[in-house]
């Protein structure tokens, strides 16, 4: 996989800026990648990370102006890693309900350690952190509890995969 990498990701800063520029020509962008270098950027971490340049922009999120990976890309790094034995996802509380205990828990068993870590992000830590009124947590909820549960989760029990 890395020498197939090697082979799609341009070696010199002015072959990735030329890329970068074909891709934002595009108007096929993820929204926060709408410049060349930040794109070179996010092909740079991607690159890092072992994942393909088209792969890595549509799967790498400009929040508060830092890119991050999205959690569907983090769920499959982790699985890449074959360092996961198991991961359980389940929601809790009363969904449809004014229920601020509604959320999402992830556990992840690694292979080479005994205790799983877990993780849960309910609706109160939505309202706690600013992010419960916001466009995509009205309209996907559940999602967003999962994103946060999983993102937290992934990196707490692969840091050296995220760090």
């Amino acid at each position: 996989m890395k020498e197939q990498l090697n082979q799609i990701m341009p070696a010199t800063l002015q072959e990735k800026l030329d890329m970068a520029n074909v891709f934002v020509k595009s108007n096929l962008m993820p929204r926060g990648l709408d410049k060349p270098e930040k794109v070179v950027i996010a092909l740079e971490m991607g690159h890092e990370l072992g994942i393909p340049p088209l792969i890595a922009i549509m799967n790498i999120a400009v929040i508060n102006n830092q890119p991050t990976l999205r959690a569907d890309m983090m769920t499959a790094l982790a699985l890449r890693s074959g360092k996961i034995e198991d991961i359980k996802i389940e929601f809790f509380g009363k969904e449809h309900q004014n229920d601020d205990d509604f959320g999402c828990k992830v556990t992840i068993k690694r292979k080479s350690i005994g205790t799983p870590f877990s993780v849960s992000f309910t609706r109160r830590d939505a309202k706690v952190a600013g992010l419960f009124n916001k466009d995509n947590w009205r309209k996907y909820e559940r999602r967003m509890l999962k994103h946060r549960a999983v993102a937290y989760c992934v990196r707490d029990s692969l840091p050296e995969i995220f760090a």
